[in-house]
């Protein structure tokens, strides 16, 4: 009979089953859930629960990102950003775990120290490993580990591809009973880095700089700023989502087209993201002049010299430009979409229009976003002659 067990000394829990002891982690709940289903499956007369198919971590993980590839509108960056995720994880259980090879052998104590190895290991600012050389000299590009959302992110990744090990349709993939992350206490997210748009004051200094540096830099950033769209939303806009007549740009799934002639299904971030967006008096003109300039150098509207998606790092230059102009905590090009919503609600539009323009704002961020015009409401009052 199996039994949850708990060492106040090392205020861990444990299932003791027959000669086997076995490590749960924090969570009581986990302890006892898992002491239930051996019992159950025991009393059922079942094979038991360590009885299922073996697989070995690392080639389970390959046939995820195999099946993930083919996934007809997956997009590149996701792909690459699933396989970082494994990378990171199956790094730390080379170096902390090594004896742990097999799905079966996966718990929730590996998980709360792979918790743990990603909050405490020195990485580079770009997410990248440190080298050891790095780690001798003063290195401005190392932090210290990684922020409580990129760990969230990573366990709901992780989480979602050994779901397929639990409920797969094909019977003999089925190699656990159950998922290792499913009891795992949520993490906090206690970063507290600001999320702030610009002031006008602000805007007015940004652009006027850029104008003077950049022109390239101007129109990119400038578009960012009347239209509300996301990072991605912006490098793979093309041509053909612009119709000058209307004055709007359409964002919907299509086929974007790469310089070296491959193809992939480009879909909006969110199922919201399918939207129409009206283009600002300025932007029209900005947009027309370009459409002369560069009219069959690529289909992209921002393409980079090759003539495909544009392949800038916007947030560096964002932050190396905000730094010259003196604003030193404005530092994601995230919060230029901030700002529009932000000179939006200014204006008094409905949350309903601003809605239909950038494809989501919850009532919550919406408050947020009116928050930050406090300043604007209160001086528009007093400029009220009675």
């Amino acid at each position: 009979m199996a039994k949850s067990y708990y060492r106040k000394d090392t205020k861990t829990w444990y299932v003791l089953h027959k000669r086997e002891k076995i490590k749960i982690g924090k969570s009581e709940r986990a302890a006892k859930h898992l002491a239930d289903k051996i019992n159950l499956e025991e009393a059922e007369g079942k094979v038991g629960l360590y009885k299922t198919k073996e697989k070995d971590i690392t080639s389970f993980f390959e046939e995820i990102m195999d099946y993930k590839k083919s996934i007809r509108n997956l997009k590149k960056k996701s792909i690459i950003k699933y396989q970082g995720i494994l990378n990171n994880f199956l790094g730390f259980l080379g170096s902390e775990f090594s004896t742990v090879t097999r799905l079966s052998q996966l718990n929730q104590f590996i998980f709360e120290s792979y918790i743990k190895y990603r909050k405490n290991t020195p990485i580079n600012k770009n997410g990248h490993p440190v080298k050891e050389k790095q780690l001798k000299g003063k290195d401005t590009n190392i932090k210290s580990g990684v922020c409580d959302k990129t760990i969230k992110n990573e366990l709901e990744a992780l989480k979602s591809m050994l779901n397929y090990a639990v409920k797969s349709r094909d019977p003999n993939k089925r190699y656990l009973t159950e998922n290792p992350l499913e009891y795992l206490e949520p993490i906090r997210i206690n970063d507290s880095k600001s999320k702030r748009p610009l002031t006008k004051e602000e805007v007015d200094k940004f652009l006027s700089y850029l104008e003077q540096k950049d022109n390239e830099l101007y129109e990119i950033y400038f578009t960012f700023l009347c239209t509300g769209l996301r990072d991605g939303e912006l490098r793979h806009l093309e041509w053909s989502d612009i119709d000058f007549k209307k004055r709007a740009i359409t964002l919907k799934e299509k086929t974007v087209t790469f310089e070296d002639g491959q193809t992939e299904i480009w879909t909006p971030k969110t199922k919201n993201g399918k939207r129409e967006i009206p283009i600002h008096g300025k932007l029209y003109t900005i947009l027309k002049d370009r459409k002369k300039k560069n009219k069959n150098r690529s289909n992209f509207v921002f393409p980079d010299k090759k003539g495909g998606v544009l392949k800038l790092k916007l947030r560096n230059i964002l932050i190396k430009i905000m730094r010259s102009i003196g604003i030193n905590d404005f530092t994601r090009v995230h919060d230029l979409r901030r700002t529009f919503i932000s000179f939006m609600a200014m204006e008094g539009v409905p949350r309903e229009t601003t809605m239909d323009i950038v494809g989501h704002v919850d009532e919550d961020t919406y408050e947020l976003y009116r928050e930050s015009t406090r300043k604007h409401r209160e001086e528009s009052i007093n400029k009220l002659r009675f």
